[in-house]
């Protein structure tokens, strides 16, 4: 089917995808139907942390998500009380994230993904303040499965005053 809106009868042209235009002219290809399958669209869920607050995130506490920048898929969602990701569909996904730190009392500063209570990711900053990034590609077979960016470090970290604080980005690998 043809994923352009036909001029004269302001509806679906339906054409096939494998002619090499469609009968509204288009585009040479459709480029939303290149198959018979709808699902091949990638679903994720964007996250971000505005506003840090202006107190020290304990070790082992997550980081709590203030905004969801995008959403496309309902087999994930953000409990914004907690910073619990909780994922409802098994599958492969793909993980990362960005923490901006100032003052640390350590010199190493660590922020690790928790998935179901283990650790399972961590990323470092040999600093005590700046911007550290990390990434994680798993396998969901348990559900619901529950995924936490937390305060590693060993110590209480102060987060940055600058918007966004923190960012992180999870999506379907198919």
């Amino acid at each position: 089917m043809c994923c352009c809106r036909d001029q004269r009868n302001n509806r679906d042209c339906g054409d096939i995808v494998w002619r090499k235009r469609c009968v509204c002219w288009c585009e040479p290809v459709c480029v939303r139907r290149r198959s018979n399958r709808c699902d091949n669209h990638i679903e994720g869920m964007s996250l971000q942390l505005t506003t840090s607050g202006c107190h020290p995130l304990p070790t082992g506490c997550p980081i709590v998500f203030d905004e969801i920048l995008t959403k496309n898929s309902r087999a994930m969602c953000c409990h914004e009380d907690t910073g619990v990701i909780e994922v409802r569909r098994c599958g492969t996904y793909a993980i990362d994230w960005d923490v901006v730190v100032e003052n640390s009392e350590k010199a190493c500063i660590c922020f690790s993904l928790e998935i179901n209570g283990k650790i399972t990711s961590s990323s470092t900053l040999p600093a005590t303040s700046g911007q550290l990034t990390g990434s994680a590609l798993i396998e969901v077979d348990t559900l619901p499965t529950t995924i936490r960016l937390i305060n590693n470090t060993g110590c209480a970290v102060e987060l940055s005053d600058f918007s966004p604080v923190a960012h992180l980005r999870i999506m379907t690998v198919k």
